[in-house]
């Protein structure tokens, strides 16, 4: 644009310009609304196929084995993170079911699984009293030792009659330690890992 000529009161001509980068006034972008709180039940990752854990004394141990008290129940103890993490690989929690005897309990039951060329059937549940969540079968927990590894994966074919396959790698084994390295998530105030891949 070009300068354009004003008058001024004494009669001189002055130019006055008009400023090519003069300050434009701008909308403010959106406000986002805060979180207070982190949800209890994260949104799934997607591509995610195996789970892998390492397990303890509390997943492969039968309790005390003094005479007169009863074997702890087989149940490997899944950290409520590792679930929340990602629910969708445990169908959580729309395929499983309230217990009326417990509140607070539910169930999704008869998972089928395949270990070691075996279909097993296992009980997902979550055990309101100690805030976790569980798989219970005697052959599963009775497969690994303390310090080894549970693989968990989704089977995308379930023509073949399991949802999940299940294997356990053993400490010491060269495959340990490439499943040792995707357990990337720690547990706190348990030295147990997890983690999705």
């Amino acid at each position: 644009m070009a300068p354009q000529p004003t008058a001024t009161g004494s009669g001189e001509e002055r130019i006055k310009t008009e400023s090519f980068f003069a300050a434009q006034p701008e909308p403010r972008a959106p406000t986002i609304p805060r979180t207070t709180k982190a949800e209890e039940v994260s949104k799934p990752r997607t591509g995610i196929k195996g789970f892998v854990m390492t397990l303890h004394r509390t997943d492969v141990g039968v309790g005390q084995t003094s005479t007169g008290t009863s074997r702890r129940s087989p149940e490997i103890f899944i950290p409520l993170s590792a679930r929340n993490a990602n629910p969708d690989f445990w169908k959580w929690p729309h395929a499983f079911i309230p217990d009326p005897s417990k509140q607070g309990k539910r169930d999704r039951s008869n998972v089928c699984m395949s270990l070691g060329g075996q279909i097993i059937s296992v009980n997902m549940m979550t055990w309101p009293d100690k805030h976790d969540f569980r798989l219970r079968n005697e052959t599963l927990r009775s497969a690994g030792s303390i310090g080894d590894i549970m693989r968990v994966e989704k089977v995308d074919d379930l023509a073949c009659g399991f949802e999940y396959y299940v294997e356990i790698i053993p400490e010491g084994t060269t495959q340990f330690s490439v499943y040792r390295a995707l357990c990337t998530e720690p547990v706190p105030n348990s030295g147990r890992y997890y983690g999705y891949y």
